[in-house]
């Protein structure tokens, strides 16, 4: 249970209400939001569509439902397959993710999460899918040459580890590639590395330490509590720089940041001390993005989202346009840094979270606006497990600039 001042919040309902606010997001979105598109993320309102359920199998009406309904939208069946991979629990809701492969081989990165509430009906699809997939039919380059040239790529030795192979397609900018995706681990369970090799010329399209111990410091949830060691999970390419697939995060006063032995830890005294503030953004941006949103069905934004710590703002604390989220420093006795604030973070996440959807902040009314800061104090209360937002952050309201647990009776239209 989830205990808020005293309220106790069932985390099945959090999860609930989390859902149906994305449900009611979507409804804002453009006609056709969901359709044919070059591989980014999008969302179809497909608010109490039945599934057309088989004999009670789910994995086999979800299959039904991905050929009839996604495979007429994005491309052509005969070509392309779905597959049903397990379903996760979000409160009432299931959610199932469906994967995309041509001709037998996996799409890298296709995929599609279905959103089914407690009678069966799909109430929100959300992923990417590549369509009109033209990647080469035949294979030059060998399983085998694949793997050595994986082992040099990574800057490993062959000793004989675990290695397994498979053929991947994957769409790049300059076109489609079938690839061989090689995945090396340790024995005993130690470290993981992936490469997806270029089945035509042997060059590398991807390379992933899987499991590079990245340690960073980090203020759990604001500077009222010590600094702390965190992983720092979901680092890109190499793991020497703050980017992670959804997301980067960048001080633009600051030369970029590369830390060549992967340790982000940088206490008072450090060189690189200034950094903590890029650091904390990272590692909270992750804990939400992935760990928060990722189990309620969130596929990620239609563009990685821009992080930017340490800018002047004043007289603001901080602000998002679109994918762009800005964490601005101290503004005189009026605001703490923002890059520090858990909440705040949070926060200011959701409004581009909610950017991607399509929804955006502005009308006569200030409708959307509302919208828009409702659902993001909402997120970051219930991520925080506290009703009150800002505390830290804004000196004069130590007891939250907002708070969600307060009567709303007065916030309508009459008043």
């Amino acid at each position: 249970m989830l205990q808020v001042r005293g309220t106790p919040w069932a985390r099945d309902r959090v999860a609930l209400v989390t859902l149906r606010l994305w449900m009611l997001a979507t409804l804002l979105c453009p006609a056709g939001a969901f359709a044919r598109d070059e591989g980014v993320v999008r969302t179809e309102r497909a608010l109490g569509l039945p599934l057309p359920m088989m004999r009670g199998d789910r994995d086999a009406a979800m299959r039904r439902f991905a050929e009839e309904r996604l495979a007429a939208t994005w491309y052509a069946p005969e070509r392309d397959a779905f597959i049903v991979g397990p379903w996760v629990r979000a409160g009432a809701q299931r959610v199932a993710r469906i994967s995309q492969s041509w001709q037998g081989h996996p799409v890298w990165g296709g995929e599609v999460r279905v959103v089914l509430d407690t009678e069966d009906r799909v109430c929100l699809v959300n992923g990417r899918l590549f369509e009109n997939l033209e990647p080469p039919e035949s294979v030059i380059v060998s399983q085998a040459a694949a793997r050595a040239r994986a082992f040099a790529a990574l800057g490993l030795e062959d000793r004989g580890w675990t290695v397994d192979a498979q053929l991947q397609v994957a769409r790049r900018v300059d076109g489609d590639h079938l690839g061989w995706e090689i995945h090396i681990e340790e024995p005993r369970g130690g470290r993981a590395w992936r490469a997806l090799v270029d089945s035509q010329d042997g060059s590398i399209l991807e390379q992933d330490d899987l499991a590079c111990h990245a340690p960073g410091l980090v203020y759990p949830s604001d500077p009222r509590q010590p600094v702390a060691e965190r992983e720092l999970f979901g680092l890109a390419g190499d793991s020497t720089r703050l980017v992670h697939r959804y997301f980067s995060v960048e001080n633009p006063a600051l030369d970029a940041l590369e830390v060549p032995d992967h340790d982000f830890r940088f206490p008072d005294g450090h060189p690189l001390a200034a950094r903590l503030r890029e650091v904390n953004a990272y590692w909270h941006a992750q804990q939400y993005l992935d760990g928060f949103l990722g189990p309620l069905g969130y596929g990620g934004p239609p563009e990685p989202f821009l992080v930017r710590v340490g800018v002047q703002l004043d007289p603001y604390a901080a602000l998002t346009s679109g994918r762009f989220v800005f964490l601005g420093l101290p503004v005189g006795t009026y605001t703490h840094d923002a890059a520090l604030s858990d909440d705040i973070l949070v926060h200011e996440l959701q409004h581009a979270v909610t950017y991607g959807f399509g929804v955006g902040a502005s009308g006569p009314r200030r409708e959307a606006l509302a919208l828009h800061e409702g659902v993001s104090d909402f997120m970051a209360a219930c991520h925080s497990e506290d009703p009150a937002i800002g505390e830290w952050l804004f000196r004069a309201f130590p007891g939250g600039a907002t708070r969600v647990d307060r009567p709303a009776d007065l916030f309508r239209y009459s008043n």
